[in-house]
């Protein structure tokens, strides 16, 4: 008797009984797939603000580090010449881009003195504009008017040397032996322009010399660097290997 009521449970399954397991698989099917939809959800979203984050934290490393590498190009250029400190300080607060740079770290930053070197011996000539000469002193006004003339003409081949490089595509070599020659000479005929004309000053009244000296040092130091970056960069470019810090 015990044994037949235990086989008793697998007999016919009641009608009310199957509609209410059926009721109970269904519900617990409709939770799973819920949970399971929000599962994907929170999976997403964090892969999602993952991703955001790292291309932000990207960006802002790019954006630390763009200062860095310009810094890095313009002290290599500048550790090969005369005057290193002014040529930093003269092509950092006028430098571009890094990426920029970056191209064509030699020729960007040559064009970039010439620039400079350009503006300050402009400036200089304006300079001799505000000298008040006396209109007796002969000698003195000719030695104005002799060192704007030649001032003129350095400038003019700074301009001549910018436009050498500014015809250049990025990457495109177009600075041959005999283009490079040419910007070492006119480079050092712009320096000697400027000695010239303060030679034009000696043994004149007023220490109008000394103050052109004075007002005079930054152009000549740019000039010089400018001459040394074509000279021991551009010139010898096997020699010079720039690196990304």
């Amino acid at each position: 008797m015990d044994s037949l009521k235990i086989f008793k449970g697998y007999g016919k399954v009641d009608p009310a009984d199957h509609r209410e397991f059926r009721r109970k698989t269904r519900n617990r099917f409709v939770l799973l797939g819920v949970a399971c939809i929000l599962l994907v959800a929170i999976i997403t979203g964090v892969a999602i603000s993952v991703s955001v984050n790292k291309h932000r934290t990207g960006d802002s490393s790019s954006s630390r580090q763009s200062p860095v590498s310009t810094s890095s190009f313009i002290r290599a250029v500048c550790s090969i010449t005369r005057y290193p400190d002014s040529c930093f300080a003269s092509l950092s607060s006028a430098a571009p881009n890094s990426t920029a740079i970056a191209i064509d770290p030699a020729a960007i930053l040559f064009q970039l003195s010439l620039s400079v070197a350009s503006r300050s011996i402009s400036n200089v000539s304006a300079f001799l504009s505000t000298l008040n000469i006396p209109v007796t002193d002969n000698r003195l006004r000719a030695a104005v008017r002799d060192c704007k003339e030649l001032l003129n003409d350095a400038v003019d081949r700074l301009n001549d040397s910018i436009a050498i490089i500014s015809a250049a595509k990025p990457g495109e070599k177009i600075l041959s032996a005999s283009k490079i020659s040419d910007l070492r000479t006119w480079l050092s005929t712009t320096i000697t322009d400027q000695e010239t004309c303060l030679d034009g000053f000696e043994g004149t009244n007023g220490g109008f010399r000394e103050k052109l000296e004075a007002a005079m040092m930054n152009s000549k130091q740019f000039a010089s660097n400018s001459l040394a970056i074509v000279t021991r960069i551009l010139g010898n470019p096997e020699k010079f290997h720039f690196s990304h810090q």
